[in-house]
């Protein structure tokens, strides 16, 4: 099911008219693979706990 869906939406995000209509709101596609996009988020979630943990933020 994953794979169907990655392989229907990658080909919506190369379609030129989709491509377009995303740039158009301001979008940028960029397709992937779900292990790609789980260890961009890793990599995010290890940068901003340090930022985080750095200058003491906290949510109002």
């Amino acid at each position: 099911m994953v794979a169907k869906i990655e392989e229907a939406a990658g080909r919506a995000l190369r379609d030129p008219a989709v491509k377009a209509a995303l740039e158009a709101q301001g979008l940028e596609p960029a397709p992937s693979t779900p292990a790609a996009l789980q260890a961009l988020m890793q990599e995010d979630m290890a940068r901003w706990s340090k930022v985080i943990k750095d200058t003491g933020a906290r949510a109002d």
